[in-house]
């Protein structure tokens, strides 16, 4: 499920920074606009679906543990990321 959320996070908090100007210019695009309300919805519910402890599981078969523990980070940090943007946004509190 990774294709569905990843980067978005990252992308929102570099173009919106520390601007409340254009964190309340998503906030509106959220509330006014349905295909942006879609697309935030459908990326939550990929997100809900979602198991971190599945990828840990996978990461714990690869032999280099280093690049085991550099790539589980990645995704478990831009998993978070992505789930404080969304709520950012939306004003919800869970994904579902």
């Amino acid at each position: 499920n990774v294709p569905g959320w990843f980067g978005v996070g990252t992308a929102v908090e570099r173009w919106a920074g520390e601007s409340e100007e254009r964190w309340e210019d998503l906030r509106e695009l959220y509330r006014d606009w349905p295909f942006f309300r879609s697309v935030l919805s459908n990326m939550a519910q990929v997100m809900a679906k979602a198991e971190l402890s599945l990828a840990r599981l996978y990461a714990d078969l690869v032999e280099d543990r280093e690049v085991a523990e550099r790539i589980y980070a990645l995704i478990a940090e831009e998993f978070e990321r992505t789930k404080q943007v969304y709520f950012r946004i939306t004003g919800h509190t869970d994904l579902v």
